[in-house]
């Protein structure tokens, strides 16, 4: 069992803290020189779902927009 708290009062639900995220190069995704490791917080959407919303800055960010 994770520890699952709200921070805020205005939290969406509750959030994992410090989630590593590894992301890799779209372009050339067997290349392991060219990934990436984010440390983000994750909302617990349900017993088996995580959210993520990354902000356009954020390396899986674009990862995700280049799909």
């Amino acid at each position: 069992m994770l520890p699952l708290f709200r921070l805020n009062d205005g939290d969406g639900g509750p959030y994992v803290d410090k989630v590593a995220v590894i992301s890799r190069d779209p372009d050339d995704p067997d290349n392991f020189g060219k990934q990436n490791v984010g440390i983000y917080r994750m909302q617990a959407k349900g017993r088996n779902t995580l959210g993520l919303q990354p902000v356009p800055m954020h390396d899986v960010r674009q990862g995700a927009h280049h799909r």
